[in-house]
Order: structure tokens, then C-alpha cells, then sequence
């Protein structure tokens, strides 16, 4: 019962609150007059100020106002076609400004042709998504809308509409790091692009010829590789600078990687891992006087191995190419081969050819999905020569197949192949989690009776 009561009192005081929330917005409408105009009639903005900096359009080019670090113009005309959007509904004739800005106050300032703005963004209208905006020099207070396209899942026009407020307070809230060109190629205006250096403290040195295309060191034998020059373009796009920092007295530390770049210029990239005794993610390039604090993947650019340029895939000598059965042969080891047919490769049917010897068609499967890099398994994520002691006693399946032989066994993270023929190791990451160690040793069966 008092459980109850309580719970009638909480939805009693929602209610009020709501009440009182739509009570408030039907005042401030009846002191409102209907205006339906854009919040900036010019077209042509010539400067932006924000919070953390100013941009600065010269000679059409949209650009930092102290740093010369490049803008990403495709964002800079979204920015500019939201504020082309935004909509006065309503100016308010009678108001006490401090009741508009209870929870947040953004100012921000625009400049066109003739004059300058400070236009302050202020709190939303919860019970339509709508906005207040004042007009500082104009000392106009508005209920304003964004009017443009938002693809964003939305339950009603209320809901769209506080989520287009909301983005509009992120974009407001990162100001000119919002801009910033993430593309450290097109933003060091790299024309051409020849050849890259990477030293880092994970791997050995590695060199990227883009004219050659290969690598040093280079793929091992039967190995083929990546398109160079996508796989370079595709790792430096995959980096977000967060804000560019004027150098300053400011100090990086913990230097993790260095990367040179060659082509129509030559740069040098350090990356650190701390500035200012802060852990983080910095890049500083040779020449640029700022800093920049970037978002990588644990597997960037800067620490990229040989292994992340070569396709990692198994090479037989003999094609599966109109061939209608398969013969194979697997053993524990190198001795008691058993052999075996796919008589129907199209619906892979498998049959013993040896007495008294059964098989698992799931492990079966498996192992061929395996060593024809089907399903989860089209390529391994990293390849080496194969080491001293590389090779377990135990549970070490051999595979005589195409006319090679492979050896297959499976550790706590990855199932692991061995290509005889090459000497060369291929890691495999078990994708759904399900292939322990011991796996390949229900492959097949001897009966011992």
C-alpha cells in the first residue's frame, strides 16, 4: 500500500512538472510574435567565433584564425548549411533573459558582409524540441527551429526535434575542433606519394616502396601483395584529429613511433604517448609548430608490420579447378597416414579409404574451411618463417592435400597451420570462440578391435 502511495506521488509530481513545463511554453506564446524568418539572412559568412577559437574565411578558404593547420571544407559547409536551417518561429516581446539560459548558454559569434553577430544559444523547449536564441546586439530573444535534414531514428516531431537541438549543442560545444582535416595526406598537401618509413617500438623497421610495391622486409615466398598505396591511404583515413594544439611550452613525452613519408615533400610524424605528464594519443610533425591530439585504432599507421601489406592466404600447386573428388590424407604426425576422398566436392561428401577408420564431419569441415580460407578463415592475420620450437608434441594434426602437406594444431588464441613446403607459420584467429586446443584430435578414428 505504501508502495503504492509512492508511486502515485512521483507520477503526480511528473505530471505537474509537465503541466507546469507546457504552462510556462503557452505564456511565453501568447507574448510571442508570429516572425517565420531565417536566424541568419546573409549567406555569405566571412568569420565564426567560438568558445575555443575563431575560423576565418580568406579568399574562400575556410581556415584557422591563428593555426595553419587545413579545415575539412565538407564539414565546414554542413556546419554552415545547419545554420542556414535554423528558423525563427516566434520572437518574444516581454521577457526576464535569465529565464531562457538556466541550463546552458553558448555563445557564439558570426560575421558576414556588413556587420557582426554574438548570438547566444540557450535552453530548449522541452514540449516541442523547439529553442531559445537572443540577439545581442538586436536584444531580440527567439523561439527558433532547426529546419534540416537529420538522419537520425526519431519517435515523433517533438523527439527529431530535441535531437537536432542537441547536435546542434555538440557542434557548438567542439567549436573549431569540430573542423579540423583528419587526413594527414590531403592536409600536407601530398600530391605524390612514394615511399614510406616506419620505426616503431612494437615491430622492426619497415619500408613501404609505393613505386616498387614492395616492402622491406619483403613477403616471403608464395606471398603476393596488398595494393600498397590504398592500404597506406586507408590506415591514415583512419585517424580522427581531435584538437590542434599551438606548441607552446607544452611537452610530449614517451616517443612510440617514428613515420617518413617521401614523395613531392618529405615529412617526419613522431608519435608520443604523453603531453604534458597526460596519457593520450600526440602527433608531432617536423616543421609544424602545434601538436595534434588524434583517436587511432590500437592498429594505425604507425605501428604497422610487414604482415599488414601481404595477402595471407595458402598456395598449392595443384588447382582445385575442375576436379570432381579430392584425395587427402591426415595422420597424428608424420607416420599411419589414413587417406580419404571427397567423392562429391560440390556437396562435400567425404568417405574413408582406409580399414577400419571413421571421421568427424564437423571436424572435417572445419579443417577445410581452414585450408581452403572459406568462411572465417580467408586469411590469417599474421605469417613467419617457422621458428625453433615452434611445433607442439602433441596434438598436431598432418594433412597431406593438394600436393603439399600442412601441419594443423590449435592454441588458447589461435589455430595455427604450418606449409611445409614454404616453412612459413600462419596464425588464424578462432572467430566464433568455439575451436580449443585438442580440436583436430577427433578429426578421424582408428577402430583398435
Amino acid at each position: 500500500m505504501k508502495t503504492n502511495i509512492a508511486l502515485f506521488f512521483i507520477l503526480g509530481m511528473m505530471l505537474v512538472g509537465v503541466y507546469l513545463d507546457q504552462e510556462v511554453y503557452e505564456k511565453e506564446e501568447a507574448r510571442a510574435e508570429l516572425v517565420e524568418k531565417s536566424l541568419f539572412r546573409q549567406t555569405d559568412f566571412k568569420y565564426f567565433e567560438f568558445s575555443n577559437g575563431s575560423l576565418i574565411k580568406r579568399e574562400g578558404t575556410w581556415g584557422h584564425s591563428e593555426i595553419g593547420w587545413s579545415l575539412n571544407s565538407l564539414k565546414v559547409n554542413e556546419f554552415i548549411k545547419i545554420l542556414h536551417s535554423l528558423q525563427i518561429k516566434k520572437k518574444l516581446m516581454e521577457f526576464n533573459l535569465e529565464d531562457f539560459f538556466k541550463k546552458r548558454k553558448h555563445i557564439f559569434k558570426v560575421r558576414d558582409q556588413k556587420s557582426e553577430h554574438e548570438i547566444w544559444f540557450g535552453d530548449s523547449i522541452e514540449a516541442t524540441g523547439r529553442f531559445y536564441v537572443y540577439h545581442v546586439g538586436l536584444k531580440e530573444l527567439y523561439i527558433c527551429e532547426d529546419t534540416s535534414h537529420y538522419k537520425i531514428p526519431y519517435s515523433s516531431a517533438r523527439d527529431y526535434g530535441l535531437k537536432k537541438y542537441l547536435r546542434l549543442i555538440q557542434l557548438l560545444e567542439r567549436g573549431v575542433d569540430l573542423f579540423w582535416e583528419s587526413d594527414f595526406i590531403e592536409g600536407l598537401k601530398m600530391t605524390e606519394l612514394n615511399r614510406l618509413n616506419i620505426d616503431s617500438v612494437r615491430n622492426r623497421v619497415l619500408e613501404i616502396d609505393l613505386v616498387s610495391g614492395k616492402t622491406i622486409p619483403q613477403a616471403p615466398t608464395p606471398l603476393e601483395y596488398r595494393d600498397l598505396r590504398k592500404t597506406v591511404l586507408d590506415y591514415f583515413q583512419k585517424i580522427q584529429v581531435l584538437r590542434v594544439i599551438a606548441s607552446g611550452q607544452n611537452y610530449l613525452s614517451d616517443q612510440r613511433s617514428v613515420l617518413k613519408i617521401e614523395g613531392n615533400q618529405n615529412f617526419s610524424l613522431r608519435y608520443f604517448s604523453g603531453l604534458n605528464e597526460k596519457f593520450g594519443k600526440y602527433i608531432r610533425i617536423e616543421g609544424l609548430d602545434y601538436i595534434f591530439e588524434v583517436e587511432m585504432e590500437p592498429r594505425n599507421i604507425f605501428f604497422l608490420s610487414g604482415n599488414d601489406f601481404w595477402l595471407k592466404n595458402f598456395h598449392y600447386s595443384q588447382s582445385l579447378s575442375n576436379l570432381s573428388t579430392l584425395e587427402f590424407s591426415l595422420a597424428f604426425g608424420d607416420e599411419n597416414w589414413k587417406d580419404f576422398s571427397i567423392f562429391d566436392l560440390e556437396n562435400f561428401k567425404v568417405k574413408s579409404l582406409s580399414n577400419k577408420v571413421s571421421f568427424s564431419q564437423v571436424h572435417i569441415n572445419v579443417l577445410f574451411n581452414l585450408l581452403l580460407n572459406l568462411v572465417d578463415f580467408k586469411e590469417a592475420v599474421y605469417v613467419e618463417k617457422v621458428g625453433v620450437n615452434q611445433i607442439p608434441q602433441n596434438d598436431v594434426l598432418s594433412v597431406k592435400l593438394l600436393g603439399k602437406v600442412m601441419k594443423v594444431w590449435v592454441e588458447e588464441d589461435f589455430i595455427k597451420v604450418i606449409d611445409t613446403e614454404y616453412n612459413l607459420l600462419y596464425h588464424f584467429p578462432d572467430v566464433g570462440d568455439q575451436i580449443k586446443p585438442g580440436f583436430f584430435r577427433s578429426a578421424f578414428t582408428v577402430e583398435t578391435n
